[in-house]
């Protein structure tokens, strides 16, 4: 006989298997709230690796890490492709309808509207195209290309001059918004354990 936990569990790996990552993700979560230790199943309702094959497959033609793109979605959108930010940014990977615009005209996707941006191959084709540029930007330097993405270039660029630049701890730690630094912290973290659960599947 199951228990409630277990129940709860496969309940959410189901959410998350049908596209419901949001409610899989908040089931998880709630199952830990109710002191349910961290194990590997819990991990993975609360980490879940939707779009993997698209995700992998993009990050690797582009020589970005897929965890970190994978992090990067689990904090922006929890895998949801249609939803939409306060401030406009849709699908996976929270594209700005302008940004996106012209990341569609550097990759020759005809046809763009705003709802192009909740089809989730062109979502993860642009949301990456601009990752790699980013990145390229920043010299691969993590924090700081999270600090971008998140507050966006023109704070990183002078957060760049900190003397703890290139040391990923203290700078993160010198983030003068705590929204950012978070931010910066979070995907940090969802970059770690991604590649600890799903690393060996490779």
């Amino acid at each position: 006989v199951w228990d409630s936990d277990e129940l709860l569990l496969r309940l959410g790996t189901a959410l998350n298997e049908a596209g419901r990552t949001i409610d899989g993700i908040r089931l998880g979560l709630e199952l830990r709230n109710r002191e349910r230790a961290w194990d590997c199943p819990l991990l993975r309702v609360v980490y879940p690796f939707p779009y993997r094959k698209l995700l992998t497959a993009r990050a690797e033609e582009l020589g970005l890490d897929p965890y970190l793109v994978a992090g990067l979605v689990r904090q922006e959108s929890a895998f949801a492709p249609a939803i939409v930010s306060p401030a406009g940014a849709i699908g996976l990977m929270q594209v700005m309808p302008a940004t996106g615009r012209q990341l569609a005209r550097a990759s020759g996707v005809r046809g763009f509207t705003t709802e192009t941006l909740e089809n989730a191959e062109i979502n993860v084709l642009l949301g990456t195209s601009f990752l790699a540029e980013m990145l390229e930007r920043y010299d691969g330097d993590v924090p700081l290309f999270l600090s971008a993405y998140n507050a966006g270039p023109t704070r990183a660029n002078r957060w760049r001059r900190f003397p703890e630049a290139g040391d990923a701890p203290r700078f993160t730690e010198r983030i003068p918004f705590a929204e950012t630094r978070g931010y910066v912290k979070n995907v940090t973290r969802n970059r770690a354990l991604y590649r600890w659960l799903y690393e060996d599947e490779n």
